[in-house]
């Protein structure tokens, strides 16, 4: 008897830690940094008024930048080489992107971070390059999968690759 109650209070227990969780996590989730805020160097400062990010955008094109031990060697341009198509980025901080059912973002150090629901809730970071009232450039750098990361401000040297992806309005 005392066994059966003892797993009566157990389920007890795990049931009101669940709920307890599940209401907290919103909170905690206004909370959560963002991806790759420790990639970036975080001295820097932003170098355009956010306001001029607030609206729709829609993609223009895409050049691919090669680097070797920290000098440009060439540049390409990409066709169908995007992120998304279409991209709005609300004051609020909330963020609509073509596929996504929303999301959120920061701009701060100079970066757009941003993170999106929906398609495995995927999380990017892009240097903001260029910025006016009818254009954007975001600014992307490509990291090898299954090694350390080590960005181009930790270490020019080698071989980098930055995408450019840039918006129109």
């Amino acid at each position: 008897m005392k066994q059966i109650l003892y797993m009566m209070l157990g389920a007890l227990l795990l049931l009101s830690t669940v709920t307890a969780c599940e209401s907290f996590e919103p909170a905690g989730a206004s909370l959560r940094e963002f991806w790759g805020e420790s990639l970036v160097d975080q001295t820097q400062v932003n170098k355009f008024n956010p306001a001029k990010l607030y609206g729709d955008w829609t993609f223009q094109s895409t050049q691919v930048e090669y680097w070797e031990d920290g000098h440009l060697v060439r540049v390409e341009d990409r066709d169908n080489w995007f992120p998304y198509r279409d991209l709005s980025i609300k004051e609020s901080g909330s963020l609509g992107a073509e596929g996504m059912t929303g999301g959120r973002w920061k701009y701060q150090y100079n970066y757009l971070f941003i993170d999106l629901i929906g398609r495995g809730g995927s999380s990017y970071l892009y240097e903001v390059a260029e910025v006016s009232s009818s254009k954007m450039v975001l600014r992307e750098e490509s990291y090898s999968i299954g090694g350390p990361i080590v960005t181009f401000l930790q270490d020019p040297s080698g071989s980098h690759i930055f995408c450019r992806f840039t918006y129109v309005r």
